[in-house]
């Protein structure tokens, strides 16, 4: 075509463009969607890592012969040593340890024991003497925390030359409990899906 542009030299006009970017970012986000972990994924990868954890403290209990706790609230987790003075502190020496928190709406909950608060080998004193629902801190909070009020969580103590708690925990969001963990009394910790039988992590 003389003195003029053909329709295939023209190129694409502003609608088609707009097209093709609106069906490249509807495209993206079913991607997106496919990839990005859901709360039942994440509860797993959570219950996973915290099973690997409660063996590491079974072992480390025995190992130190120091009394060790976990200590769930919520969100909220974090691992304790029993000091001197009969005070649960943050273990602080390996990171793995360090206060954690589940990511979005997860939570901690649920928790039970089936040998008895104590764990039943709670020496003199009991579960009073572990400081298990007794005044201290949260995780989050700092030091014992003798004056931040009650501290009404449970812990998980692992004393040493004593078999291993016995317990179950869940993580839930806010419509369902998504996994169980379950620590037996030789120091395993197995995982299971709400509706599916459990996995040891050994």
């Amino acid at each position: 075509m003389v003195g003029g542009r053909s329709r295939n030299d023209r190129g694409f006009t502003l609608i088609e463009l707009l097209v093709v970017l609106v069906i490249f970012g509807i495209a993206l986000g079913l991607v997106a969607v496919r990839l990005l972990p859901d709360d039942a994924g994440l509860a797993r990868r959570e219950g996973e890592q915290m099973a690997m954890l409660l063996e590491r403290a079974t072992d480390e209990a025995e190992t130190t012969g120091q009394v060790l706790a976990w200590h769930p609230a919520g969100q909220r987790d974090r691992f304790e040593q029993l000091d001197a003075s009969g005070h649960w502190q943050p273990l602080s020496h390996d990171e793995d340890f360090t206060d954690h928190g589940l990511p979005g709406a997860l939570r901690w909950t649920a928790l039970q024991f089936t040998a008895g608060l104590d764990n039943a080998a709670a020496p003199a004193g009991g579960a009073a003497g572990l400081g298990l629902g007794q005044p201290g801190s949260s995780p989050g909070s700092q030091g014992n925390g003798s004056a931040n009020g009650a501290d009404t969580d449970p812990r998980v103590v692992f004393l040493p030359g004593q078999p291993a708690p016995e317990f179950a925990i869940a993580i839930a969001d806010a419509d369902a409990v998504l996994v169980t963990l379950r620590g037996d009394a030789l120091g395993h910790v197995r995982l299971s899906n709400a509706a599916a039988g459990g996995s040891g992590t050994r």
